[in-house]
């Protein structure tokens, strides 16, 4: 017990030696290099602030500025003890005096006996917009909460982190999300270290602690394995955009692919609006790439999307384009499917390279895509007769009469010319999303209606 009271105690020290160096430098003033027993004085002082405040007035508040890179936050200590409700944290990315207001506003709500919940939106909580909440993982206590480990002196203690949103009205999680903000808001309930987004400082010192292991899983997340069989063949319908001597490198869970040319410089590949670009020159700049630009790569906000939906890729498959940015789809959760890689791959490669081909501003009502793996040459046939099918997401597609149906897909009962056929999935295939991602957007927006 001991060795842990030091321990937040200095924890405790840092978080108010961080706003004593930021008052320093507003004031132009160069501080010292404290020593260890200076910190923990600094802890201990802070720590007794909040156990006065908490006595007096039943919570306390600490800020703490930013500094370089790191945002500021500000955070409550003495609602769990007092009105037995979660601590609240709101990450900055400014002076956290700006989002004092918002703080007391809340803890002054729920000293009057309000609740406040996870995983709810409430409106006016940022003027005219919403704030929501999320819980705080323990974790990630000591890199956040340092004051109040050493009030409480345990981590057995529950915290909820709120967002602010951007001018949309969207939270980091939500598709569309501006990207130019996802930096500036740790999320702190997230299990995957990468996209938690703590910085690499945090997860240095975290992987100091606990080993290398997690942040590995945590990056593998992000990609998808495909058989060595397969890796070569993945590329070739975008050969024409990428050359012929470029090499798969990594393909992410939306299908884009990072590539690597003879001299060992590394390329990203959007395949959905057909952009081929270098990187990096090398694998090491490669990974500090891909840790600034998580939301181009990644698509993050839309994958988090996703995690809450349960909407997840299995073994060999991505997140797919119902209508591509290439020919002006958007990037919202209804506007994606799950396919298997390859067949993402060799798609989105003849769309690009068809739309590559044609000149601006012709108008395309149609593109068939060339029959993947190997099928008999009657399907140019135009008196061949199909019928229409569908699979158990209520997705339809049209499959050739006689033939043994693939497993998963089912008849509809009608048939006929392909022609015929495409125009009756035109008349009942209104809602394309997946039948499983309607249902959970469904449930989600139940159980997060503002309140």
């Amino acid at each position: 017990m001991t060795k842990i009271l030091v321990l937040v105690v200095l924890v405790a020290g840092f978080v108010a030696l961080f706003a004593l160096r930021a008052r320093a430098a507003a004031e132009g003033q160069a501080p010292g290099a404290p020593k260890q027993g200076e910190i923990e004085a600094l802890g201990r002082e802070a720590v007794e602030r909040a156990r006065r405040d908490v006595k007096r007035v039943g919570w306390h508040m600490v800020g703490v500025p930013g500094e370089g890179h790191t945002p500021g936050l500000v955070f409550t200590i003495g609602l769990w003890k007092t009105y037995h409700h979660p601590e609240l944290l709101i990450v900055t990315p400014r002076d956290p005096q700006a989002f004092d207001g918002n703080l007391t506003a809340m803890a002054e709500r729920i000293a009057a006996g309000e609740t406040f919940a996870a995983g709810k939106t409430y409106d006016g909580l940022f003027g005219t917009f919403a704030g929501s909440l999320r819980k705080v993982r323990s974790l990630w206590y000591p890199e956040y909460l340092g004051t109040a480990l050493g009030f409480y002196e345990t981590d057995d203690f529950p915290v909820l982190q709120l967002f602010w949103p951007d001018r949309e009205g969207l939270f980091p999680w939500q598709s569309g999300f501006d990207p130019d903000l996802f930096g500036a808001q740790p999320l702190l309930d997230e299990s995957n270290l990468v996209l938690a987004n703590v910085g690499r400082d945090a997860r240095e010192r975290f992987v100091e602690e606990e080993g290398p292991e997690a942040l590995r899983a945590s990056w593998a997340e992000l990609f998808v394995d495909l058989p060595a069989e397969q890796r070569d063949q993945a590329v070739e319908d975008w050969r024409w955009l990428v050359g012929p001597t470029a090499k798969l490198f990594r393909v992410t869970l939306f299908g884009d692919l990072f590539l690597q040319t003879p001299d060992g410089h590394i390329h990203w590949l959007d395949t959905g609006s057909a952009v081929y670009e270098e990187v990096a020159d090398k694998e090491a700049e490669w990974r500090e790439a891909m840790e600034r630009n998580l939301p181009a790569f990644f698509h993050v906000s839309t994958l988090l999307a996703f995690r809450d939906l349960g909407f997840l890729p299995k073994s060999g498959e991505v997140y797919d384009w119902q209508l591509a940015p290439m020919m002006g789809g958007e990037e919202k959760v209804e506007n994606f499917n799950i396919v298997a890689a390859m067949v993402h791959l060799a798609c989105s490669g003849q769309l690009g390279k068809a739309l590559n081909d044609v000149p601006p501003g012709t108008k395309i009502s149609s593109f068939d895509f060339a029959p993947l793996g190997p099928v008999g040459s009657d399907t140019a046939d135009p008196a061949l007769r199909y019928q229409v099918v569908i699979n158990s997401e209520e997705q339809y597609s049209i499959w050739p009469e006689g033939r043994e149906l693939p497993e998963g897909w089912k008849p509809v009962g009608k048939a006929g010319t392909k022609q015929e056929c495409l125009d009756h999935i035109k008349t009942v295939w209104l809602d394309m999303r997946p039948l499983s991602l309607r249902k959970a957007m469904e449930a989600q927006d139940k159980a997060s209606a503002p309140e």
